[in-house]
């Protein structure tokens, strides 16, 4: 609970997770979530089962530089969004193609 952050907003309902309590969510430069986000999202894919209701998931980065060829900070947070998009998937979620 204390790493999430949950608004209803124009567009709809805004569920954020966040770093909390010295526990990241992602490793620094990873896109694989920790043991602590799996649980997490498991936790918000049941509950996103029971809706109809389109999601749009957002990744961030911190503000440390990232530059590995040509792998950046946008990069990551890309990666960072379509890893927590699997995740959702292997926890039941079904994805929804736009058309």
């Amino acid at each position: 609970a204390n790493s999430l952050q949950i608004d209803l907003t124009p567009e709809g309902l805004r569920i954020q997770i966040f770093d909390r309590d010295g526990e990241p969510m992602f490793a620094a430069a990873d896109a694989t979530p920790t043991p602590r986000l799996a649980r997490i999202l498991t936790v918000i894919s049941q509950v996103l089962q029971t809706v109809h209701n389109g999601v749009i998931i957002a990744g961030h980065t911190d503000a440390q530089p990232l530059q590995r060829g040509t792998f950046s900070n946008w990069e990551l947070s890309a990666a960072r969004a379509n890893s927590t998009r699997r995740q959702l998937e292997a926890d039941g979620l079904t994805p929804v193609l736009a058309g």
